[in-house]
């Protein structure tokens, strides 16, 4: 499950997957000031129970593979490619691979 960290401030507005727009409510001060990750940041979590105090599920991820960047010359915050994925339903897609073995032979009475 992918949780976003509340920014510090009164409230944040983004795109969500539909293009509506939604607000993000700040976390409690006790919590920002022992929460060193930065306001924003986007992290993978097992479960919602093993998340941590002041982030919130990104729920515009659902469906669909966060990537990093590496080049931010002309990035785009929030872009999303394609149709978001029901749950257990990957696409058809193949992984070729080869590999050489040498067996020994074995002779089997009949």
């Amino acid at each position: 499950m992918y949780m976003y960290r509340y920014l510090p401030m009164e409230f944040m507005l983004f795109w969500g997957v539909l293009g509506a727009v939604s607000a993000l409510w700040p976390q409690a001060a006790s919590a920002q000031a022992t929460d060193t990750s930065p306001s924003g940041m986007v992290a993978y979590f097992s479960t919602q129970s093993e998340c941590p105090n002041g982030w919130e599920p990104a729920t515009y991820l659902e469906g669909r593979l966060g990537l990093g960047i590496t080049d931010t010359a002309g990035w785009t915050l929030l872009k999303q490619v394609g149709t978001a994925l029901e749950n257990e339903t990957a696409p058809s897609h193949d992984h070729p691979f080869g590999v050489t073995l040498s067996l020994p032979q074995e002779t089997v009475d009949t």
